[in-house]
């Protein structure tokens, strides 16, 4: 196989920029690796130049140190509310709910600042996924045969192909999401001053006296800062997540292809080799995503969790005071954005499971019964492995399913029957 690869890309030599081995998977997940980088969640190798990366490590230390002593000032006003009646009760929940968000981000930030090691090997293999897919593509095998550099080239414009179409989508998914964190974010800090109270978008316990001029706008400075930023910090993470789930569908389908374009060749030893690099390709792939659940498997329980309890906080704080239209908005905008999360997770787990499940009818249409007895043993092997289904999990408890996701709703409005009903009582 290693042979096979070496002549494939000697071929493909003179044609510019046709080599699936030159392809720089880090350099096309640069946009969303530059935001991770400054926050310590990814090396600064993202970035190439000395000045970037100290503007990057000198934006993310001062926005962390201001989200963290927002949170401690949250905390320490959490302890101190009391909760005698339904108005207190209101409040308690909405500070509750304030200070799970933020721990939230800064779960999300611990957990991938620990196992950042892992995460950029992670990468690495993901590498190596494309290399292989295009030592098995039937087209590159071709580049044997007098028609060479339009088979390899075919082959090549595949990959490419596939990275364009999952940087787009990557880009887009970038643009939207962090348009939708500024924005709500805003809109939820300027909430008070825009219906005429003076009061803090979140309650915390300061070291100085908000209530004097100069000070109080500090205060809401700093609450506006640390909030977009335990944002940022949550949804570099989703959007990390989306991008590699965005690489691993396209490698699926891939292999899928690899497979149904074996069915061309006629020659056995050639099927047999080719047929052996899809094997490798999609074992390797395998063992990519079930690194990928191991790695961030504590944070999808963490969504999952945390995200069923707002959802359910949320509509008890919206159903059980009269608020005006402002107000009404800024809390949708909440329970939307947990809502959009939650389906996120549990979509990228139920496309990946029906992608490898897709993998075995593939197999089937690979032309296996014209050959020989000693290759259908390999296909029996990918088609048993490709049988087995790949379950993303959160954690021990949450399989990421569409189905999951039902559920979690549920879930979420059955807690909030039992909030209403003792809030009635």
């Amino acid at each position: 196989m290693l042979a096979q690869g070496q002549a494939c890309s000697g071929t493909g030599a003179g044609l510019p920029g046709t080599r699936v081995s030159s392809v720089d998977l880090r350099a096309h997940l640069s946009p969303i690796l530059k935001c991770l980088a400054v926050f310590g969640m990814w090396p600064t190798s993202a970035y190439t130049r000395v000045s970037a990366k100290a503007a990057a490590l000198t934006t993310g230390l001062v926005t962390l140190s201001l989200f963290l002593m927002q949170l401690m000032a949250e905390v320490m006003a959490l302890a101190a509310s009391p909760v005698n009646g339904p108005a207190e009760l209101y409040r308690f929940i909405y500070n509750f709910s304030v200070v799970d968000l933020h721990l939230q981000g800064l779960g999300k930030w611990a957990i991938m600042v620990v196992r950042r090691r892992r995460y950029t090997g992670l990468v690495d293999r993901l590498q190596h996924c494309i290399h292989l897919s295009g030592l098995a593509d039937a087209d590159c095998s071709a580049s044997l045969l007098p028609t060479s550099q339009k088979s390899q080239k075919a082959a090549v414009t595949r990959v490419h192909q596939q990275l364009g179409d999952c940087r787009r989508w990557g880009v887009r998914a970038n643009a939207f999401w962090l348009s939708a964190c500024v924005y709500g974010v805003t809109h939820w800090c300027l909430v008070p001053l825009l219906i005429g109270d003076n009061s803090l978008p979140f309650d915390a316990l300061y070291l100085f006296d908000t209530d004097q001029p100069p000070l109080r706008q500090v205060a809401h400075c700093i609450q506006y800062v640390a909030g977009l930023q335990n944002v940022l910090l949550s949804v570099f993470f989703d959007l990390f997540v989306f991008w590699l789930h965005l690489l691993l569908c396209a490698q699926l389908r891939y292999v899928a292809g690899n497979l149904r374009r074996l069915r061309r060749l006629t020659d056995t030893g050639e099927y047999k080799r080719l047929l052996v690099a899809c094997v490798a390709h999609h074992s390797h792939l395998l063992s990519t995503m079930q690194e990928l659940n191991s790695c961030a498997g504590p944070s999808f329980f963490l969504q999952c969790f945390e995200n069923t309890i707002r959802m359910c906080m949320i509509a008890f704080m919206a159903t059980t005071t009269v608020a005006d239209q402002m107000q009404v908005w800024s809390s949708a905008q909440f329970f939307l954005a947990a809502v959009g999360q939650l389906f996120l997770y549990c979509w990228c787990g139920q496309q990946l499971s029906h992608l490898a499940e897709g993998i075995s009818e593939a197999v089937y249409d690979s032309g296996w019964e014209e050959h020989e007895v000693s290759t259908q043993k390999n296909v029996a092997f990918i088609m048993w492995r490709a049988q087995k289904t790949l379950i993303f999990k959160g954690g021990w408890f949450y399989t990421l399913t569409t189905e999951t996701f039902v559920e979690l709703i549920r879930l979420s409005f059955s807690y909030y029957t039992v909030l209403r009903n003792i809030n009635d009582s």
